[in-house]
């Protein structure tokens, strides 16, 4: 009998039902031990009916065992492997040891997953259960996040179940409904409680046990059983054991106390090992012991069948390995390291889990071992448990010497697993330990890399800084260090980095291998083009070929190239820069590599705002921004949303681009440096100019300049605000403010740069009181708005002419440009923009002309992502891995985009398609 719990109940059979019809969701209860969450799942998987049900559980023992829990879930399906995509099929086999470790990284093993569950839910509605997750591998926790991330139409139910605290992979997963399980109400406890005791229960015993307890079902079926009769009954008096903390552990500690010690012996290697029953037998074999657990089951403390020995509940199994002494505990593992080490290669890995657990002090036959295992688990892409492997290693080190080196090898694995505080730890530690004067400067770099990664820009430079003029250090190293450090000034808003960069050059040897000399040069050219250098040009004509900057086995070389983006954009190639930016993420597709996206998809969206393409400047930026923020890059999560912001911005979404902003603000931009709030504060004042609201524009433009000129910015590629900011002065009623910005972007006009010169002559129409002077610049500044290829900002310059023409009288030239500029806002989307013109328009007397709303409007960002896909000619099955999705759910998201756009097939999808949201 199920006792109470029908809210929770609903919600549980709220996902089994939408399961059933086709739809997916995942449910996270949360909440004490004892306090009923497994008994919720056990309910769920009973009234499963015809769900395929597979169930996983957390195991202490099992937490540095990459993808243990994930490899419960997988085996089922085991025999579907083989049907994914190749790249999916390798790492998924690699991760569970079921093939050789292949290339790729711990997000491809997560697609692989999600494709597997999907495809074997096709066949009939599928219910993951995982229980005690507090306890997942952080390999498997990582997937089963990303999993519930993307469930969409799959018919899969996913119900987890964990401790008080969520673990941080789920706290983290959006859209996971969190069901809070406290203790039952008082009349619920005390029906439970008589419905457990063996005989009748005083009504002031039973209310007692309620509150006392606070409703904790384990903690009062337990009580309960403990009490004797007379107690029960009210006969004689309670004892004070009724706590849901040591009074429970008292009461199931109470059930081990009549088993023999041979039992309890027994019982400690089964809770050391829980999780691997084939070990724990042949451990329990070896030892001589093995039908002493006959014992325990028929004190229904485990039970023992096909799925192995198993604890009545997992506070049992805890208390038993609490219970133990720790020679007992050493020697219970020392006893199932003994038992993997006769399984062979298969056994390496518990082998050395169980062998560092079962030694008390230095030991290195033990650490070479375990850093064996922990390399094996970072085949497997399972970096979080090589991380803490190869620390362990180091710990059971004796020499300082080989200690630092394992500890360097363990940041590098933490940083892959986005563990940033485990890695800070083993740097530091490495960094006081390391004799070798090699090691301690790669332990220092690496620290400033992870400072860089997760927010302290500007510790990150004086680090960098500070290791390239130790004393004795290379001087292509020394130059690569500088460089580095001219990267991390920037993000800072330093101006420093322009000097940095500099001297990146003067250091760099004339025998510097072929990479550190692009990386200067890339560097070199992107500060050239920050401060608007005379020599900027020749600077961007040297990085002839940016791919040399990646070095065999140099992951950070990806990062060096996508920096040349940068510039690209900045004084307008807009083709070679696409052209860059295409191939960078088409390798991090091929590779199936996520940590590879987010920037070269940020920059292409920040291109498309610029060139047109606003529905692919959305969809870019919004896959960089998802990205980025799961592998930890959260300066570029912040420049991406800074890219969703300015489109939102000019579309005049208000409440999604101050939501955005607020959000950078809020806390994105501390981590991400100084420079984002420059791009930030101009897509908070395009929102402002765009909604007439001149004088809050000038404010956000003020704020961004002062930082952006703290940092040495002067090139109008990367102030994208200058001429707005001269605009807003003016209707601000600001000329002083208008004329010192202008002449401040005067100062640009002989660097040449296409879409700055048309600017200039923007703000100089604006400015001028002279209506044919006025008149005269606004078209140079259509002119070459048009040559640069930048379509809203050619047509917020025919605004600004067709109202000058109008001042002077010219009406028929004024309706011809305005209605130029109605179209092109039309096609963008630009709301606020196209109703002011055909306001204009309107006073003109014009002609009502037929507008085309773009007719991607109603569209969620992902719809557009998919569309924009499947219209280019993908598959589903090439979208799902592409975007690391499952089939169904591209499925779900093209059938919503075909109703909307009321198409009925990816050629009429396309057609409509190719003029909505994108301007030539």
């Amino acid at each position: 009998m199920f006792v109470g719990r029908a809210a929770e109940r609903a919600e549980i059979d709220r996902i089994l039902a939408g399961a059933h019809g086709g739809r997916s969701g995942t449910v996270l209860l949360v909440g004490d031990p004892g306090v009923g969450k497994t008994a919720l799942l056990e309910d769920a998987v009973a009234r499963a009916g015809d769900f395929c049900v597979v169930r996983a559980g957390g195991f202490e023992t099992e937490a540095g065992l990459a993808f243990a829990g994930l490899d419960a879930l997988v085996r089922p399906f085991a025999s579907r492997i083989d049907s994914l995509p190749p790249p999916q099929a390798a790492a998924l086999a690699g991760a569970l040891a079921l093939g050789p470790p292949a290339p790729g990284d711990r997000f491809t093993v997560s697609v692989a997953a999600l494709s597997l569950f999907a495809g074997a839910a096709e066949e009939r509605p599928l219910l993951l259960v995982v229980d005690d997750a507090q306890w997942l591998d952080p390999a498997s926790l990582d997937c089963l996040a990303f999993v519930a991330r993307r469930l969409t139409a799959e018919a899969i139910g996913l119900l987890v179940g964990a401790r008080d605290v969520p673990p941080a992979a789920l706290q983290r997963t959006r859209g996971i409904a969190v069901l809070r399980i406290e203790g039952l109400p008082e009349a619920e406890a005390v029906q439970l409680v008589r419905s457990h005791a063996p005989t009748a229960v005083a009504d002031h015993v039973a209310t007692k046990l309620a509150g006392e307890t606070a409703g904790n079902p384990l903690a009062l079926i337990e009580t309960t059983a403990a009490l004797s009769t007379d107690q029960l009954a009210g006969v004689t008096p309670l004892p004070d054991v009724f706590s849901a903390g040591p009074g429970m552990t008292r009461a199931l500690l109470s059930h081990l106390l009549p088993l023999s010690p041979v039992c309890r012996r027994a019982l400690v290697i089964a809770a050391a090992g829980s999780g691997a029953p084939a070990l724990i037998s042949s451990a329990l074999r070896d030892a001589g012991i093995d039908d002493a657990l006959l014992e325990a089951e028929a004190a229904d403390i485990v039970t023992i069948g096909a799925e192995g020995i198993l604890f009545r509940h997992p506070l049992l199994r805890a208390a038993t390995y609490a219970a133990a002494s720790g020679p007992e505990r050493r020697a219970a593992h020392a006893a199932l390291a003994d038992a993997a080490g006769a399984l062979g290669d298969p056994g390496v890995e518990e082998r050395a889990r169980h062998l560092a657990a079962a030694t008390d002090g230095p030991d290195d036959d033990v650490a070479a071992v375990v850093e064996e295992a922990g390399r094996r688990a970072a085949a497997r892409m399972g970096y979080a448990e090589a991380a803490e492997a190869m620390r362990r290693a180091a710990q059971l080190t004796t020499v300082n010497s080989s200690r630092a080196p394992r500890l360097l090898e363990a940041s590098m694995f933490a940083m892959m697993a986005g563990r940033a505080g485990l890695a800070r730890d083993c740097l530091d530690q490495a960094v006081r330990e390391a004799g070798d004067p090699v090691i301690a400067a790669t332990a220092s770099v690496a620290r400033a890399h992870l400072e860089m990664m997760t927010g302290d820009v500007e510790r990150a430079r004086d680090m960098l800084v500070g290791e390239a003029e130790r004393p004795g250090v290379d001087r292509a190293v020394s130059a690569s260090l500088l460089a580095e450090a001219a990267h991390a000034a920037g993000m800072a808003g330093d101006a420093e980095g322009g000097t940095l960069a500099r001297a990146s050059e003067a250091r760099l040897p004339d025998d510097a291998p072929a990479a550190v000399r692009t990386q200067v040069d890339i560097t070199v050219a992107v500060w050239a083009v920050l401060r608007g250098d005379p020599d900027w040009a020749e600077r961007m004509d040297r990085v002839t070929d940016p791919m040399s900057a990646v070095a065999p086995g140099d992951p950070l070389g990806w990062a060096r190239v996508a920096m040349f983006l940068n510039p690209l954009v900045a004084v307008g190639s807009f083709s070679a820069a696409r052209e860059l930016a295409d191939r960078l993420i088409g390798i991090g597709r091929a590779l199936s590599a996520p940590s590879l996206l987010p920037y070269p998809l940020a920059m292409r969206g920040h291109l498309l705002t610029a060139t047109g393409d606003w529905d692919g400047a959305l969809t870019d930026a919004d896959e960089a921004r998802r990205l980025a923020e799961q592998t930890g890059q959260r300066s570029v999560a912040a420049f991406a949303a800074c890219v969703l912001a300015r489109v939102l911005a000019a579309r005049g979404d208000e409440n999604a681009c101050r939501t955005i902003v607020r959000a950078i603000q809020d806390g994105v931009a501390d981590a991400a440096g100084d420079s984002i709030v420059t791009f930030e504060a101009a897509a908070a004042g395009l929102l402002e100019m765009g909604l007439g609201r001149f004088g809050a524009a000038l404010q956000e433009f003020e704020r961004g300049d002062r930082v952006a000129r703290h940092g040495g910015l002067r090139s109008h590629g990367t102030l994208p605000y200058l001429d707005d900011m001269v605009e807003a002065a003016v209707r601000a009623d600001r000329p002083d403010m208008a004329m010192r910005t202008l002449s401040y972007l005067e100062e640009q006009e002989l660097l040449g740069i296409p879409h700055a010169l048309s600017a200039i002559e923007r703000a100089r129409g604006i400015v001028a009181d002279d209506a044919g002077q006025a008149i005269a610049h606004f078209e140079a500044a259509v002119a070459r708005a048009e040559l640069a290829g930048l379509p809203f900002d050619r047509a917020r310059c025919q605004l600004l002419l067709g109202e000058r023409l109008n001042h002077a009288r010219r009406r028929r030239d004024a309706i011809v440009v305005l209605s130029a500029a109605l179209g092109t806002f039309d096609a963008l989307g630009a709301a606020p923009w196209a109703e002011r013109t055909a306001a204009m328009l309107g006073s003109l007397g014009a002609r009502p002309q037929e507008r085309h709303p773009r007719s991607t409007r109603d569209l969620t960002r992902m719809e557009l992502q998919i569309a924009r896909a499947a219209a280019e000619g993908l598959s589903n099955r090439e979208i799902a891995a592409q975007f690391f999705l499952s089939v169904k759910t591209v499925e779900f998201h093209l059938r919503n985009t075909y109703g909307k756009m009321g198409v009925r097939s990816r050629t009429q999808l396309a057609a409509r398609l190719n003029d909505s949201g994108r301007v030539r």
